[in-house]
């Protein structure tokens, strides 16, 4: 229930406001400027003064953060800090208006803030504080100037962690170094603005979010604790209750439970506690530590293998759990810890309560502000609410109640998979108690009340769950055949090779794609030998259930008088699905050469596009798209991309973009590890995230197909590894979006039937 905090009466307010203007207004108890940073992904425990707390429990003993520990030991650490929504928009909301998430309406992290939404910026900006709001904002990719601040420096969505751009009050602005260290510049640049007013900045990092490691860091991080490992928990290899094991393996999935991983995300924690040093040290030159709260917190907690998990999107503690330090010496003690609940919502009452600003009634979380100087209010809360929607991954709509000693957590439409803990007893959630039934109506009498009280209703989506779509067999759309018989560095097969037509079929490729669930393979011609299209056709002819296409290459005759009857002749064949261009043997592009992309248009077959800067570049596929909307085009490998440790290219983004816009292209995932500059290339999914990120937001889910690039990729990484790491990145999207981008849309790119499979 919401705790209430006793008023003054109106006597003795009127009294006090009597006495502040005898003595020329508040300046004997200025008005506190306040400063709350949030980073992104940082569990509870992952501070070195939590670690020393924990003893042998400790997960890293060795993990040292000396800035936070200073915050802490200079003021107050709350020990049982929560969030109510593990998600980073939902979660930022919450901080900001004080209620919980299915009142405040951001309930996922696509939806943009609203710019009516009545906030502590709101009404501190109403109460004569400047406002500024720095950093990562991530609600979607919302752009422009932050709702309710007077300045925002800020950047759009995830944003990237080296050289990114930002938005200055909406305008947007090149930055160069770290985006943590640039937040954190401009958070120090515009308190030294403002120093002579009460201001309220808030400072969003994007550490430790992912991906990370490597160039992600800053240099001096990147091999910090390099030999040190962390320890396991009771509840690592403990699968939560909605996880299902992989059919092919019959195991459950290990969540993030590598230590490599481990160590690059308290690399980025240990980034974050630098930047609040640097805040620190800003204030203390400012003259203003004594006259400032600062607040650090996190957005959500985070799984490090425990319940088999990574990420966060549910709601056991290791999710819900925020770090949350508090420092302000002019009312607050020094080196304090307070056991009593706090959550995200109830931040925005007390940093308003601080100020002397009425907290509306709309809010729905508490001041702490007693609890911090030591004071406890007689009702503060035993109990609060955890709520989540299903979003991504496989983690179900489920909502929640955590006592200070038991936590109930329902799955609306799957009883069979509520959960009770007896939290004193068995504090990683390991063993579920639903089973006792006193214990588990006490508890749902409780959460009953609980959802009165904070006024929730079951979603919708919480109906029975429908029956999900079945996966359906993959299309490799990039596959080549030269390599499989042409080994030991044998040549291109001559035009005048008189074993041209000799049938036979790769040796290798069936038992690879069963083995990967692979139903049908599109072969795309790797050479420039024109006989090597009819090579193609004939090689694969005796698996045509396999082999449903072939992509040729005409580079060398389109546009000149040769094109015209050698495709005629090989669209005889229906495999023959349409061709590839990857050199550019004329100098521009030509009118016949547009002309025979609208015959090409009309035979009803595509183009694959293998782009270089220095022949086909990201502008001619643009071109091309727009002066011939009719043929479809798809870019291999990315459009070409190089992808290296460092940032992608904004103009290059920008370029890849422009082609995205045309509704005739799609885009390859193809040749991933390849990309990769410097060989070999990383195996973690995190690393080609970014650029998975593009593609997906540029192309969206209709206009994406899988290639292996097949045997050449095998020079990087086997065919598993290939396509499991495409996989990896898609299997937190719903199945139907899954087959679209492994099956249908290939299917429908190239004209050719898809595998059987139902959904």
């Amino acid at each position: 229930m919401r705790p209430r905090v006793r008023l003054l009466g109106c006597a003795v307010a009127a009294l006090l406001v009597l006495l502040a203007a005898a003595n020329g207004g508040w300046a004997a108890d200025p008005k506190p400027n306040f400063v709350f940073v949030y980073s992104d992904d940082h569990r509870w425990d992952a501070m070195g003064v939590v670690q020393k707390e924990q003893g042998k429990a400790a997960r890293f003993p060795w993990f040292k953060s000396p800035n936070l520990d200073r915050l802490g030991t200079g003021g107050v650490r709350f020990r049982n800090a929560f969030v109510t929504l593990s998600l980073c928009a939902p979660s930022r909301a919450a901080f900001l208006t004080g209620r919980y998430n299915h009142a405040n309406g951001i309930t996922n992290n696509s939806k943009p803030f609203p710019a009516d939404a009545v906030t502590h910026a709101t009404l501190l900006r109403e109460a004569g504080y400047k406002t500024a709001y720095v950093g990562k904002w991530h609600m979607g990719n919302q752009k422009g100037p932050r709702p309710g601040f007077d300045y925002s420096a800020s950047f759009i969505g995830q944003g990237q962690y080296n050289d990114c751009p930002f938005e200055i009050d909406g305008k947007p602005t090149p930055t160069k170094g770290w985006v943590d260290a640039v937040s954190t510049d401009y958070a120090i640049g515009w308190m030294k603005q403002n120093r002579d007013k009460p201001f309220s900045l808030v400072l969003g990092l994007k550490s430790p979010h992912g991906p990370r490691g490597g160039n992600a860091l800053p240099e001096h991080l990147r091999k910090l604790y390099a030999n040190e490992t962390t320890r396991p928990t009771p509840n690592c290899g403990v699968p939560a209750v909605f996880h299902q094991k992989d059919p092919k393996t019959d195991q459950f999935p290990l969540g993030l439970a590598d230590n490599a991983a481990h160590l690059d995300y308290l690399r980025h924690v240990a980034g974050v506690d630098e930047q609040v040093g640097r805040l620190l040290d800003a204030l203390d030159e400012l003259k203003l530590s004594d006259d400032t709260v600062v607040v650090y917190a996190s957005d959500n907690g985070y799984f490090l293998g425990e319940h088999n998990s990574g990420d966060k999107r549910a709601l056991y503690d290791e999710s819900l759990r925020i770090p949350f330090l508090v420092r302000y010496p002019r009312l607050f003690g020094k080196g304090k810890t307070v056991d009593e609940m706090v959550l995200n919502i109830d931040l925005a009452p007390t940093l308003l309560d601080l100020a002397g600003v009425p907290i509306p009634k709309e809010m729905q979380g508490a001041s702490w502000k007693e609890l911090a100087a030591g004071r406890k209010p007689a009702n503060w809360r035993t109990s609060f609410f955890a709520e989540y929607y299903k979003e991504l991954g496989n983690v179900p709509t489920c909502y929640a109640i955590r006592t200070t000693a038991h936590k109930l957590v329902k799955y609306p439409g799957r009883p069979e998979w509520t959960e009770v803990f007896d939290l004193t007893a068995d504090p990683y959630e390991v063993k579920n108690l639903a089973s006792d039934a006193k214990l588990t109506a006490k508890l749902e009498g409780e959460l009953a009340a609980l959802v009165k009280d904070v006024g929730y209703t079951e979603p919708k989506a919480a109906d029975p769950p429908k029956k999900q779509a079945a996966a359906l067999p993959v299309i490799d759309t990039h596959v080549h055949l030269w390599d499989i018989e042409r080994r030991d560095g044998l040549g291109w097969i001559a035009a005048d090779n008189k074993v041209l037509n000799r049938s036979f079929l790769p040796k290798d490729h069936r038992p690879l794609a069963a083995a990967n669930g692979v139903g049908a393979v599109v072969v795309v011609q790797a050479g420039q030998s024109l006989a090597d299209n009819q090579w193609n056709l004939d090689v694969t002819a005796k698996d045509k259930d396999l082999y449903r296409g072939v992509v040729g290459n005409l580079s060398k005759v389109i546009g000149t008088d040769e094109f015209v009857p050698l495709f005629e002749k090989l669209c005889k064949d229906e495999r023959y699905v349409g061709y590839r261009l990857s050199g550019r043997y004329q100098k521009t592009l030509t009118d016949d050469f547009f002309r025979h992309l609208e015959l090409t248009a009309k035979a009803g077959r595509s183009v694959d596009l293998l782009l270089n800067e220095k022949e086909y570049s990201l502008a001619d596929a643009a071109e091309i798209a727009r002066r011939v909307p009719k043929p479809k085009i798809i870019l291999d490998h990315f459009g070409n991309v190089e992808l290296t440790d460092r940032a992608l290219e904004s103009e290059w983004m920008k370029k890849f973009k422009e082609v995205a816009k045309h509704p005739n292209a799609y885009c390859k995932v193809s040749a991933l590890y390849g990309r990769v500059k410097q060989q070999p290339a990383p195996k973690s999914l995190d690393f080609y995230k970014p650029i998975l990120d593009l593609v997906f937001e540029a192309f969206g889910e209709d206009r994406i197909v899988f290639g292996s690039d097949w045997p050449v990729s095998e020079a990087t990484a086997d065919y598993a590894a290939v396509l499991g790491l495409v996989k990896g990145y898609f299997a937190d999207k719903v199945q139907t979006v899954t087959n679209k981008v492994f099956c249908r849309n290939a299917a429908r790119f190239y004209g050719i039937a898809e595998p059987k499979g139902k959904e």
